[in-house]
């Protein structure tokens, strides 16, 4: 039984049930801050990586010895950062949404869209993110097995 059905009986809610009545409600209001904040995140990270990799293969002896496979592998962490920065950028690009709020049903079904655009594109941010760095392991093995 919830609050709502409890007021509805004449019964007071009990404290636990306020708590996480409240609870729930922060969580709700700040989901939207809470993705945005990770996406700013995940942009600044694979920003700062991008720089140190193109810093490290501009400076290191191994730029001559690339061609074909291997300058595809050693190319590849860089076109999946970008292709991260572009769903974690997609977080911000704001989208039209049609509602009505005079109808809380419409209104709920809105926010719960908008949150679930945000979420999409951060997770696919994050797992793009996550392959990038399997293919680094596998350019630093190239490199040391070149060197």
């Amino acid at each position: 039984m919830d609050d709502s059905e409890n007021e509805l009986m004449g019964l007071k809610p009990s404290s636990t049930d306020i708590f996480w009545r409240d609870t729930l409600r922060r969580v709700v209001h700040e989901s939207i801050g809470r993705i945005e904040g990770a996406s700013r995140q995940l942009i600044a990270i694979t920003s700062f990586l991008e720089g140190v990799y193109f810093a490290a293969i501009s400076f290191s002896e191994v730029k001559g010895a690339l061609s074909g496979w291997t300058l595809s592998l050693f190319l590849l962490p860089i076109a999946l950062w970008l292709v991260s920065l572009f769903f974690a950028i997609r977080v911000f690009v704001p989208h039209v949404y049609e509602t009505n709020l005079r109808s809380p049903d419409i209104a709920e079904e809105t926010y719960l869209a908008i949150v679930a655009y945000k979420q999409e594109n951060l997770q696919r941010a994050h797992w793009v993110l996550l392959v990038s760095f399997v293919v680094l392991l596998v350019d630093v093995w190239v490199y040391l097995r070149m060197g």
